[in-house]
């Protein structure tokens, strides 16, 4: 759907966004409030800077005002700020005029970048432009930028629906009496306020039926699609997680290590034709939680996990990871022609050598991925994974453990099936750098 497909294209991490928002005399203060909180949620849910996504900000009313540009802010709590500054001054709707000052803005976007991202722009406005839309936005389009308007409406003022004409105008230059008869229809949703969400590239669009149920989720929507089965419908694969559970973790970098694995398989797509996973914890002795044919439904993987308690004593990780290796034989679970990882999570301060089991498991032809906790031990770490000093990790805080995740479910599923999204050259970069 276009919605999938612009969350794919989003989710690879690599972007530019401007917002168009609308600062005219028709918006109410709690509307243009609820515009400045769709925008700080929005913004929160990527990972801002400079090499990453990158967000700009233009309010108009009468005539366009440049908040802050792509190249202004690279942190997402700074944005927040200057969003929530943003005084609302009202004056006249020329949606026309602010769309034509769009280019210049991302053409300096093509030239601060050095390479060719996807671009976006997303309009937020409530009313009838007073002057014409159509031109400019196919003026956009033809710069390859993709063009989103959203439509914020307060329910409680019911001459709000001239707003309808001018948001399919900027998507697709005419207006269906069937899309009016659906807004009717959803009008009375028990949300006061609704945001609706078009695509506006090329003919494709969304109805007001598909998309009343958004209402004011999309970050969780973001994320859920972007990992949905029908993203990665197709992927394959056997993962391993093995967790060090010593005496030398933390209960909170236990606990990091439980959330990480089940933010993972629960971007994974799970099935007896899919994905496989196992888990297994180790300190002294190695503790199976469930191997690669247990399960093959999600629910019952979380539930074990969560159920999970760490064993508390030495760290003997070599022995752990000729423990795990079996289970990357045939007769465990193995399937021909699947591809294998092994993710090992730990503080890398094992009292056994870790090298030899580990190649010994790579000659099987299992990649290997270290992540460190707790202040972890690079050289161990680098030991684990082999020379690939891109298949080793260290994240200290709970927010690099969620991207961590993110980029690797991402990268597994970009490698399990062929196109699981489309994404940038500077993706493309990354995956190669990764080496699967």
């Amino acid at each position: 759907s276009p919605e999938t497909s612009f969350i794919h294209l989003l989710c690879a991490m690599c972007t530019d966004i401007f917002f168009l928002m609308d600062d005219s005399g028709s918006i109410i203060n709690e509307e243009f409030s609820d515009m400045q909180k769709f925008i700080i949620e929005f913004l929160h849910t990527f990972r801002i800077g400079p090499d990453h996504v990158r967000m700009g900000l233009v309010k108009y009313s009468n005539s366009p005002s440049l908040e802050f540009d792509l190249t202004q802010h690279s942190d997402a709590k700074t944005m927040e700020k200057v969003v929530k500054d943003i005084i609302h001054k009202g004056g006249g709707t020329n949606t026309g005029k602010a769309l034509s000052s769009m280019k210049g803005h991302f053409e300096n976007a093509k030239k601060s970048r050095g390479y060719k991202v996807s671009e976006y722009l997303i309009v937020i406005t409530d009313g009838k432009s007073q002057d014409k839309v159509k031109i400019p936005a196919e003026e956009l389009r033809t710069q390859d930028v993709i063009i989103y308007a959203i439509g914020v409406i307060n329910f409680l003022y019911s001459g709000r629906l001239h707003f309808m004409a001018h948001i399919i105008e900027i998507i697709r230059g005419e207006d269906r009496e069937e899309d009016h008869k659906l807004f009717q229809k959803h009008r009375l949703d028990v949300y006061t306020y609704s945001i609706f969400l078009y695509r506006t590239h090329k003919a494709s669009t969304f109805t007001f039926s598909e998309v009343h149920s958004l209402k004011c989720t999309w970050k969780t929507t973001l994320t859920s699609i972007c990992f949905s089965s029908t993203a990665c419908k197709d992927t394959q694969g056997d993962i391993f997680f093995l967790t060090d559970s010593s005496q030398s973790i933390s209960e909170e970098g236990f606990q990091k290590m439980k959330d990480f694995t089940k933010s993972f398989i629960s971007k994974s797509s799970i099935g007896q034709d899919k994905v496989h996973i196992g888990v297994m914890q180790y300190s002294t002795n190695t503790r199976l939680e469930f191997d690669l044919t247990t399960h093959y439904n999600l629910e019952g993987m979380l539930n074990t996990i969560d159920d999970m308690t760490p064993i508390k004593t030495r760290t003997h990780t070599g022995r752990a990871i000729t423990e795990v290796s079996q289970y990357f034989d045939a007769a465990r679970g193995r399937r021909p022609g699947v591809k294998q990882w092994l993710v090992v999570m730990t503080d890398g301060k094992s009292r056994d050598s870790v090298k030899e089991p580990a190649q010994a498991l790579r000659a099987k032809g299992v990649v290997i991925y270290a992540i460190g906790v707790d202040k972890a031990n690079s050289s161990k770490l680098s030991d684990i994974s082999g020379p690939s000093s891109q298949r080793f990790f260290i994240e200290n805080t709970f927010d690099g453990f969620k991207e961590l995740g993110t980029k690797l479910a991402l990268k597994f599923c970009e490698k399990g099936k062929r196109g699981c999204f489309n994404p940038s050259k500077k993706v493309r970069i990354l995956r190669k750098k990764l080496e699967f």
